[in-house]
């Protein structure tokens, strides 16, 4: 399933290109004291940030539930700290 997901980052990267978007930085960190995230997708100067969750049904890590409760700690921290 992760090629998948490149798969999905790298046509989503095609994407933004086709239509001249300002380009984000790809697999953007942060952190909080006790653990490191990464966003997909980081427009930092404007603390926006764009995942690629993938299909909910076939399969893949975001839709289990150790990695969804983790994803949702990551969005949770990102929205205190002001992210989009």
């Amino acid at each position: 399933m992760a090629k998948l997901h490149r798969d999905l980052e790298g046509e989503l990267m095609f994407q933004m290109q086709a239509v001249s978007l300002l380009m984000p930085v790809h697999k953007y960190r942060f952190m909080r004291p006790e653990r490191q995230f990464e966003f997909d997708f980081a427009w930092p100067h404007i603390l926006l940030a764009l995942e690629c969750e993938g299909g909910s049904w076939i399969g893949g890590a975001h839709g289990r539930g150790a990695h969804f409760e983790s994803d949702c700690i990551k969005y949770n921290e990102a929205a205190l700290r002001g992210w989009r």
